[in-house]
């Protein structure tokens, strides 16, 4: 027995000074780890020392990390002057830390570093810092405030994800790129502005971003990502800069409350649900530099009612404006060939379109669930209309009144017919206004020539029987004469 007691207290003593992994460990509360020191009292973590932080491993339970074991809090954590960098998983769910004091003289801050710090209030990162790592402050969710020096040229990817209660951030001139998801989550922020440095966004870089009323986008942007901006629903108005030619998957899709999009003249690709669901977008007019746009682009934007296609589409996409019900009139330009499976299924309320003569096929259900459509005017002959390729589910289309520039105009009921017998002579003459032509419009034809009367009191259109130009005697004789029958008709009606 007092032989195994031996053993089990020299293994503690040869435990409590050995090295792991760059930690040595002399006591519960302080120890280094590669050539800095650390001491934990009362919440209080300071490190101290010269030259780089090592990286710590994932899911880290060494140096200060051993304590979250023993269930030490670490609430406060002071980084003193000489520190040159702040490891990978550093701080890694340390999600009891409030404050964090970072020196002038850090340059970097690796991976993961105040990953899931969920209590963390707010970090002022010094201007020495020239790089921050991907998942660097991660599920902050209790940060309000940060900051980005400006030597920083790289956000990296989920940088700031899940920071909800983030209310601003500042991206300064010298940021280059914004990593993928490096803001994703962040729904207290009320204004989103890239500096004209910027040259790429990631995908789904500021999504769910859903207090942010207001986006400026830098000059220097060539392309959005995927999902960039999808889910920012306080979003209200769009200004896409001339540099961007492209926009990516559901880059906007569900912005619920924006109302105008601005494309800029250099936009040749709309990607897949790039605005799908953003139902309060009002208006469109694509640019001519648009070539192709992906399938439900803009379907379900259901208060859009004015649509402008450009000259560079030549093919809509299927389901490309589906369920879009607010949709009344639709105008195909010429250059539009063909349209899509789906494209208006669910446009209740289209009643009219105008087609060019570049469309040769109507895809399967492209005005499904159309039944409201009225007319559809077509700017080729009959002929070539019946040439156009239009597959099964149109019934709303092929069953419309179809205008083309051949088609007989049907008579205005409003208007009178100059063929129908009796009608002209009825109007001719008439200059009481009562329907018939008899010896009293004679007489106000009389008293008109003789200026007992004025040209408000009687129809001068129906006066000038003659045919002459003139309203005199002479007209009032031939009323009465074909007033006695004496007249198969007036001079003027030749």
């Amino acid at each position: 027995m007092k032989r195994t007691v031996c053993i089990l207290l020299s293994l503690v003593l040869v435990l409590g000074t050995m090295t792991f992994g760059g930690f040595s460990a002399s006591a519960a509360g302080s120890g280094t780890w590669g050539s800095l020191s650390w001491s934990l009292k009362s919440g209080v973590l300071t490190i101290s020392g010269e030259g780089a932080m090592e990286d710590f491993p994932a899911s880290p339970t060494v140096a200060w990390h051993a304590n979250k074991l023993n269930l030490v809090t670490i609430h406060t954590v002071i980084i003193e002057d000489g520190v040159e960098s702040i490891g990978a998983n550093a701080f890694s769910t340390c999600n009891d830390i409030i404050e964090v004091s970072i020196p002038e003289g850090v340059k970097s801050i690796g991976e993961n570093a105040f990953y899931r710090c969920t209590s963390l209030t707010s970090v002022s990162i010094p201007e020495s810092v020239t790089a921050i790592g991907s998942f660097a402050f991660i599920d902050c969710e209790a940060m309000v405030s940060a900051n980005i020096p400006s030597g920083v040229e790289t956000i990296g990817s989920s940088t700031f994800k899940g920071c909800g209660a983030l209310k601003s951030i500042s991206i300064p001139e010298s940021v280059k790129s914004i990593g993928a998801d490096a803001f994703n989550g962040c729904a207290s922020l009320l204004e989103i502005s890239v500096p004209d440095s910027v040259e790429s966004i990631g995908g789904s870089a500021f999504r769910d971003c859903t207090g942010a009323k207001s986006l400026t986008l830098g000059k220097a942007v060539k392309s959005i990502g995927r999902s960039t901006f999808e889910g920012c629903s306080a979003l209200t108005e769009l200004v896409l800069p001339n540099s961007i030619e492209s926009l990516g998957v559901s880059a906007f899709d569900s912005c619920t409350s924006l109302v105008s999009v601005s494309f800029g003249d250099s936009v040749k690709t709309i990607g897949k649900e790039a605005f799908y669901k953003c139902s309060s977008l009002k208006s469109l007019k694509l640019p001519d530099s648009v070539k192709s746009v992906g399938e439900k682009a803009f379907g379900s934007c259901t208060a859009l009612a004015d649509v402008e296609l450009g000259g560079g589409i030549d093919a809509l996409s299927d389901y490309m404006f589906s369920s879009c019900n607010g949709l009344m009139s639709i105008s195909f330009p010429d250059n539009v060939k063909s349209i899509g499976k789906y494209s208006f299924s669910g446009c209740s309320r289209l009643e009219s379109l105008t087609v060019g003569t570049g469309v040769t096929l109507v895809e399967t259900m492209a005005f499904n669930l159309c039944q409201a459509i009225k007319t559809v005017n077509y700017s080729g002959t009959e002929a070539q209309w019946a040439q156009i390729t239009v597959r099964s589910g149109n019934s709303a289309l092929t069953d419309a009144n179809i205008l083309c520039i051949d088609t007989p105009a049907e008579p205005n009921p409003d208007e009178p017919n100059p063929d129908e017998p009796g009608l002209p002579k009825a109007l001719l003459g008439d200059v009481t206004g009562d329907g018939k032509v008899n010896s009293l419009d004679a007489a106000f034809v009389l008293r008109y020539d003789a200026s007992l009367i004025g040209e408000d009191e009687l129809d001068l259109s129906g006066a000038d029987v003659t045919g002459d130009g003139k309203i005199n005697a002479q007209d009032a004789a031939f009323i009465l004469r074909y007033d006695a029958g004496l007249l198969p008709q007036f001079p003027a009606e030749g």
